[in-house]
């Protein structure tokens, strides 16, 4: 699922909140890891503002839709908002599941 997306230049090093490791050696220094997750909170007396990110997307299936459906998203440093109020989740929900015990 990640075939199509092009390789870029990235900013950073170590010693950074986004980090660009390039690696220990050789010519190439080429961006081998950096962050598994940037989730951002902004605190306001009115309320809260969060956003997250997860590079690997949110289901581990990779026959599911969102498996890597966002990495765009990560490569960008963008970040989808996350909804915490009842009414936010069941406005922005795309399915439902309920557990029951067994009988």
């Amino acid at each position: 699922p990640r075939a199509d997306l092009p390789g870029f230049p990235r900013h950073g090093d170590y010693f950074n909140v986004d980090s660009g490791n390039p690696g220990g050696g050789g010519p190439g220094l080429q961006y081998g890891d950096g962050p598994v997750m940037r989730f951002a909170v902004e605190l306001d007396p009115a309320g809260f503002r969060a956003v997250n990110v997860i590079p690997g997307g949110q289901s581990a299936l990779t026959d599911s839709d969102h498996f890597a459906d966002q990495i765009p998203l990560w490569l960008a440093n963008e970040a989808s908002p996350c909804h915490f109020a009842v009414d936010d989740v069941a406005a922005n929900a795309v399915g439902r599941e309920l557990f029951q015990p067994a009988p």
